[in-house]
């Protein structure tokens, strides 16, 4: 049912997020979910930032942090403080209302590295270009490509 009705959204990517009650820690935690038309993803990280940047926005959580149960880890989002955009004294004052950054934390996940001759491969694949690095995970396979 969710990857049909992200396909009627039409998007590349579609969120569904339930608050889960009477959790013990401190910080709101919600299940968090992401499908695309025709299945459900490991992980979107844009969706989480809009997911975060909503329920602090909205003020549907009264906490810094939000947990987030995903399909594979638990994540957390993090309201920070935006002090490029003005100064110190400005903030401590109550001075900047809304602004503030929001700092994802995913789970680290192991790599090794990629066979050389693979990697030619995958420089021709785009276009011969130079490649800093390539690693594969150890879980599922996944490649990383550093582009020069």
């Amino acid at each position: 049912m969710a990857a049909s009705t992200a396909a009627e959204f039409k998007f590349s990517e579609t969120c569904y997020l339930t608050r889960i009650p009477n959790f013990t820690s401190p910080n709101p935690k919600f299940c968090l979910r992401w499908f695309t038309p025709v299945t459900e993803v490991k992980l979107c990280g844009h969706v989480t930032l809009a997911s975060a940047h909503t329920l602090f926005t909205t003020a549907l959580v009264n906490s810094n942090i939000i947990e987030f149960d995903a399909l594979f880890a638990i994540l957390t989002a993090e309201r920070l403080p935006d002090i490029s955009l003005t100064n110190v004294s400005e903030i401590q004052n109550g001075g900047v209302d809304g602004c503030f950054l929001i700092e994802l934390n995913f789970p680290t996940v192991p790599v090794t590295n990629f066979n050389s001759a693979e990697a030619s491969l995958i420089s021709k694949a785009l276009n011969d270009a130079p490649l800093i690095d390539v690693k594969r995970t150890t879980t599922d396979g996944d490649i990383f490509v550093i582009p020069q």
